[in-house]
């Protein structure tokens, strides 16, 4: 009876594992499905697409432009890598020189935020940076193998510097006052092989997304940073065509999934991007930002040897693309989307007398005065 009884509990306790590995597979089979309801795969075939010059006028609520004035004798910047516009200022990131600076509505400077050196409370490069609601700049420092988190105050002083055990290209404030950290493929600190960090703005909760795919052999920079509008952030690393969607307080909502049939990037190129390079330029691939309003998405991608600018909308089914160009698109040249406002610049060297012509006159004579225009654009 007693070897019988044993048998019995045995039995039991292996039907016992068997439900519980069902339940767990059900569950996990329940997760997968929800996930991959939220993955929308947004194929350009399917669009009516229109080659254009220009945005129609419905799309655009308001055009501003403001002139950046420099003064030469100072140490300024020379090239624009990302523009932030936040309570009235506009953020000026130039990554060759590494310097950050801020001026007024009116293009006035007002003055470099940080120092690069090698001194106390100094950066040695400069990435990316953010912006808090009250206008705290995170500037992230990716020089070292482990990088460095420089915060300054609402005043631009700095507040204090955290060494980060990770490597991350970019870093995102949302508006719950987490950070988002786009990690580097070549991350060899905490969380590797892993996208996405996301911590409290003290460091300290931390938790790791999305998987970097193990056949991409990255060797080589790719340009790209956070995207946000109204409550959504928007992030994509090329050469991923896929668009991550978080809410403020750094959940993942959807994947956007963008589908450029034949053109899309053969997976065996991705395996050594710096040795297929020239041969990846002869595809397509979604470029450095992409954001969502109200009627689809706005963006840029990189397409057979050139750049465009395109505005998807969805509630019509219409593509407006615009032209190919090596460096500059019809709104000038796009680096950046804050506080509801897609922000280009224009550059003196660049612009030519055809890009002018709808330009206001005082624009005009600002930039035959060798000085940068920043348009913003509402959408």
């Amino acid at each position: 009876m007693k070897v019988i009884r044993i048998v019995i509990l045995e039995v039991r306790h292996l039907l016992f594992l068997f439900g519980l590995c069902v339940f767990l597979s059900a569950c996990s089979d329940k997760k997968e499905k929800v996930f991959g309801a939220n993955e929308r795969i947004i194929s350009f075939s399917s669009f009516d697409i229109k080659q254009t010059d220009y945005f129609p006028e419905e799309f655009i609520r308001e055009v501003r432009y403001i002139p950046i004035k420099r003064n030469f004798d100072k140490d300024y910047f020379t090239f624009i890598d990302k523009i932030k516009y936040r309570n009235g200022k506009v953020y000026i990131l130039d990554k060759s020189k590494k310097i950050l600076s801020m001026f007024d509505e009116s293009g006035q400077f007002i003055q470099n935020i940080g120092r690069q050196g090698t001194g106390p409370g100094e950066f040695m490069n400069l990435s990316d940076f953010d912006l808090t609601n009250i206008g705290q700049v995170y500037l992230l420092d990716g020089f070292r193998d482990k990088d460095r988190l420089f915060v300054y105050d609402a005043d631009h002083d700095l507040e204090g510097t955290k060494e980060l055990s990770f490597e991350a290209d970019v870093v995102k404030v949302t508006g719950e006052g987490s950070l988002l950290f786009g990690l580097s493929s070549w991350n060899f600190g905490d969380f590797k092989g892993k996208k996405i960090l996301r911590t409290d703005n003290q460091l300290k909760d931390k938790f790791a997304m999305l998987d970097f795919d193990e056949g991409l052999n990255e060797s080589i920079w790719m340009d790209y940073q956070f995207g946000s509008y109204g409550s959504e952030i928007y992030y994509n690393k090329p050469i991923d065509n896929r668009v991550h969607v978080f809410d403020q307080k750094g959940d993942l909502r959807q994947v956007l999934k963008f589908d450029f049939g034949l053109l899309n990037v053969p997976d065996q190129l991705k395996q050594n991007l710096e040795e297929n390079f020239e041969e990846i330029k002869n595809f397509r691939y979604m470029r450095n930002f992409l954001v969502g309003f109200d009627k689809g998405y706005l963006g840029s991608l990189y397409d057979q040897g050139g750049y465009r600018i395109f505005l998807m909308d969805t509630l019509e089914n219409e593509l407006y693309l615009g032209a190919k160009t090596d460096y500059y698109g019809f709104l000038g040249q796009f680096v950046g989307f804050d506080d509801g406002y897609a922000l280009s610049y224009l550059d003196p060297e660049y612009i030519g007398e055809e890009t002018m012509e709808d330009l206001p006159e005082w624009v005009k004579d600002h930039l035959k005065g060798d000085e940068f225009v920043i348009r913003l654009v509402k959408f």
